[in-house]
């Protein structure tokens, strides 16, 4: 693998004067030979960004899967989808279709967001090589190449600039600044930032008129767009507010179904002594009912084992009950 410099442990090549530059470099105006930027080349890698980690397909599903509402919605499905409710079962999955999607949608959008930074970069160079300009993929500059830039370039890499001509640079990428930068060879302290670097010229940037030159002094992820495209990459994804309220809300949710379901198997079971079958059976409808709409008005399954639902409304409320007759007695489920 390409060694690369350290970023941030170099000279700060904007607080140094140009033979300064050259020497930390050893090069010179007239650039370097093709054999030592062959061996540089190998040394410290194209200029080039790394591109960033990509997640598979499958573990973009589960991410979006992995989510304690969504397996409410995913346990409810499997519970309408017993008790044959189709319908509901349709609406269930489309819910949790949609909202998959929408969040794999969002993720592609920021993984085109760090390749977008790699169309910024240039496709060629003219660099001094063996004493004469000559022109080269940019991907093949290394430091201490001697670049020329002018008007309609794109700045192949970050330059220490050693002439210029009415030099003015688009930087709105890195710094903000609405209008192109003029720049000059001036010196400034080691903590300016970057728009107070007025002579360096930073990788995918653009020349907008007169025309330069300068030595490479970073490139790849060592360059300023390279520190970028690293953040870009390395981002974590950081939970709202919304979205930690919203899984605590479902982890309560599930307690609460479960706890529900529970309750009505033991007194079915125990208290109204009724089969196994049928007392799980009516707790898996109540633990639906409550997952799959939130403990809403729904329709009343048709009684299982002899039991014959009644229906009581008030002005107030609606509510759905079921009265099971059994030998012990009556056990209503609302």
């Amino acid at each position: 693998m390409a060694e690369q410099p350290p970023a941030g442990k170099g000279p700060v090549w904007h607080s140094l004067a140009a033979d300064q530059v050259l020497k930390e470099l050893s090069t010179s105006e007239n650039g370097l030979s093709s054999q030592e930027a062959a061996e540089r080349l190998k040394r410290y890698g194209p200029n080039a960004l790394t591109p960033a980690k990509k997640p598979g397909f499958f573990a973009k599903l589960w991410a979006q899967l992995n989510n304690v509402l969504i397996f409410i919605l995913l346990a409810a499905a499997v519970v309408v989808a017993g008790l044959q409710e189709w319908i509901e079962f349709g609406l269930i999955l489309a819910v949790i279709t949609i909202n998959v999607l929408i969040g794999m949608i969002q993720e592609g959008k920021a993984e085109k967001a760090a390749e977008a930074i790699k169309a910024m970069l240039s496709a060629s160079a003219t660099v001094v090589r063996d004493g004469r300009r000559v022109s080269v993929d940019a991907d093949q500059l290394v430091p201490g190449d001697v670049v020329f830039i002018k008007s309609g370039d794109k700045v192949p890499a970050d330059l220490r600039l050693l002439e210029i001509t009415n030099l003015q640079v688009q930087e709105a990428m890195l710094t903000g600044e609405s209008v192109p930068v003029s720049k000059n060879l001036a010196l400034v302290p080691e903590r300016s930032g970057l728009g107070d670097r007025k002579c360096l010229a930073y990788s995918a940037t653009t020349v907008s008129s007169g025309q330069g030159l300068g030595v490479v002094v970073a490139t790849g992820d060592n360059a300023e767009i390279g520190q970028i495209n690293k953040m870009v990459s390395e981002v974590e994804n950081v939970k709202t507010n919304l979205l930690v309220q919203m899984e605590i809300l479902g982890r309560w949710l599930a307690i609460i179904v479960v706890t529900i379901a529970l309750a009505a198997f033991l007194l079915a079971l125990l208290l109204a002594k009724e089969p196994f079958v049928d007392a799980f059976e009516s707790a898996v409808a109540i633990a639906g009912a409550l997952a799959r709409d939130g403990g809403q008005q729904h329709k009343q399954q048709p009684a299982r084992s002899g039991a014959q639902p009644t229906r009581e409304a008030s002005s107030d409320h609606q509510m759905t009950c079921a009265v099971h007759q059994t030998p012990a007695g009556s056990l209503w489920l609302c």
